[in-house]
């Protein structure tokens, strides 16, 4: 067998609005391990976990320390005796196409990433219910106290629910191939603007994401 190294390309193209006009700049990356698919629950595997955290986000992250930092959840508290944990939602954030971020996105993506197909099903094994209290407020109930289970969530990365139905990716496909498996719709840094599966993936900086970029 011949092993090919592919390629992967971070394309970025930062549109400056200075007084400095328009900048351009290119970074280019390649390794010989290409994501095998750009539907952020359909495979459980570091290398595909790792680039799509430049294009969804979770509801938590992890810094530089590793340590769990607020993403599209700005704070989280346990709810009654370790009966779960309450969310509160980051109100303004945008999707790529232009959705807005809402409670209603958690829960979607709640019931896909659990769900018989998806490969991050297991992660969910703790949960017991997940309840929409506003569209700003979620609730998740777990079977019996977990006090570390916002840490366990770092890499599930919330989907878009418009975008999936009217896709036709409501739920995840590990060997076949849909709409999701070739296209992605996030709220991260980067927009997934060209994929070429084991050849070439392109990513533009969203001029709409919710953090101030340190791109230069």
């Amino acid at each position: 067998m011949t092993n090919f190294a592919t390629k992967t390309t971070l394309a970025g193209v930062l549109a400056l609005s200075t007084a400095f006009g328009t900048q351009a700049e290119t970074f280019r990356w390649a390794g010989n391990t290409d994501p095998q698919t750009m539907d952020p629950q359909a495979v459980n595997s570091a290398p595909v976990l790792g680039f799509w955290n430049n294009v969804y986000e979770g509801l938590v992250r992890r810094g530089k320390d590793m340590a769990i930092k607020p993403a599209l959840a700005t704070s989280w508290e346990p709810i009654g005796n370790g009966e779960g944990w309450r969310f509160n939602l980051r109100q303004g954030v945008k999707f790529h196409g232009g959705e807005d971020f809402t409670s209603a996105d958690v829960l979607f993506s709640y019931q896909r990433a659990s769900g018989p197909s998806a490969d991050t099903s297991s992660w969910f094994s703790p949960v017991l219910d997940v309840k929409v209290v506003d569209d700003f407020t979620v609730d998740i109930m777990t079977k019996a106290p977990n006090p570390i289970f916002p840490d366990s969530i770092a890499n599930w990365m919330i989907m878009d629910s418009g975008w999936a139905e009217e896709n036709d990716v409501v739920a995840p496909t590990k060997e076949g191939e849909n709409h999701a498996t070739l296209n992605a719709n996030g709220t991260a840094a980067f927009m997934l603007t060209e994929r070429q599966p084991g050849l070439r993936n392109v990513l533009t900086p969203f001029d709409g994401w919710w953090v101030k970029p340190n791109i230069t």
